[in-house]
């Protein structure tokens, strides 16, 4: 009977101590945030979807949802939805936001 209740608080233990989420041994490799394509280039008058990509601290890829901005506005303009608008010939930057800012140069 003891060997019994032994195993079964064994089991217990085995089954209750991985949670399935290890974060002492994840290598912390910190945020990042990937667009593309890259380089990104766009026509005046034309449209250019970019595609934003971020990862957590520990490299996975992470659902949220990055602010677009561009500068200077009359060069391109771009929607909440990543899509690049040329308005004129010459070079923008493309600025996403998601705690952290990447600045890409637009051609």
């Amino acid at each position: 009977m003891k060997m019994r209740v032994l195993r079964l608080v064994l089991l217990c233990f085995a089954l209750n101590s991985c949670i399935g989420i290890d974060y002492l041994d994840d290598p912390i490799i910190g945020e990042s945030i990937e667009i593309s394509p890259d380089p990104i280039a766009v026509v005046a008058g034309n449209t250019v979807q970019a595609n934003f990509i971020f990862k957590d601290q520990y490299g996975i890829e992470k659902d949220v949802s990055p602010v677009w901005s561009t500068s200077p506005p009359d060069v391109a303009t771009v929607d909440d939805k990543g899509v690049i608008i040329g308005r004129k010939s010459g070079q923008a930057f493309l600025i996403v936001y998601h705690n952290t800012s990447e600045w890409y140069l637009l051609k």
